[in-house]
């Protein structure tokens, strides 16, 4: 063998980078999985196919169907999260953050399939899985959390007035996002960038925010 060969070679990976990775390769499965049959037909047999891993492997990382589904909402919710890091919302002042959020929350309504795992799991709450209800709250409290802290912030700066209820404002805010998602499962066909844009701009207004 010669060196170049050697120095070609990747280099192995850890005991924990092999465990994340083949849990991203299960979630990503179970995802898509979700997306086109929804919960009761995504078996662990299925994801180990789609994933190319053993149903065995399924098992031992999640334990039992609900365990899998929780870290499968957990993990979609981080994508979500990671999409606002990747924008870098938190550079920007408080009042842009704050719309800037709502922003790319409809931007992905409206750039990714209605079918998509989080909107079929979150259907199913609604309806014939009611035990998912309680990781959808949570995940819903952490955005009127975000929006609060936005509003709050940009109080503090005078750009927002102080007399806006920022708990309120969050939670109303929250409603609408979450009722849009609701209505792109129900009808496909919204046209959700244009309520994007009147909601950005009824915001702006309703806030007194300047316009940047």
């Amino acid at each position: 063998m010669t060196q170049a060969t050697l120095e070609a070679k990747p280099p192995r990976q850890t005991q924990a980078e092999r465990r994340a990775e083949s849990e991203r390769k299960l979630l990503s499965a179970a995802a898509d999985l979700v997306a086109e049959f929804g919960i009761a037909a995504t078996t662990f047999e299925k994801i180990g196919e789609r994933s190319g891993y053993s149903r065995g492997l399924v098992s031992q990382r999640f334990g039992s169907k609900d365990g899998l589904i929780a870290a499968l909402v957990n993990d979609l919710t981080d994508q979500f999260e990671s999409a606002l890091v990747a924008n870098h919302l938190d550079d920007l002042p408080p009042h842009e953050a704050l719309i800037g959020y709502i922003d790319l929350y409809f931007s992905a309504l409206w750039q990714r399939p209605t079918e998509s795992a989080y909107h079929v799991l979150l259907a199913e709450s609604i309806g014939a899985q009611p035990q998912l209800r309680p990781l959808f709250a949570a995940a819903h409290d952490k955005v009127r959390d975000r929006l609060r802290e936005f509003i709050e912030s940009a109080q503090r700066l005078g750009t927002i007035p102080k007399a806006v209820d920022a708990d309120a404002t969050a939670l109303s805010v929250g409603a609408l996002m979450l009722g849009m998602t609701i209505q792109s499962i129900v009808n496909p066909t919204t046209d959700i960038d244009r309520v994007r844009r009147s909601v950005v701009a009824t915001l702006r207004l309703a806030l007194q925010t300047p316009v940047a």
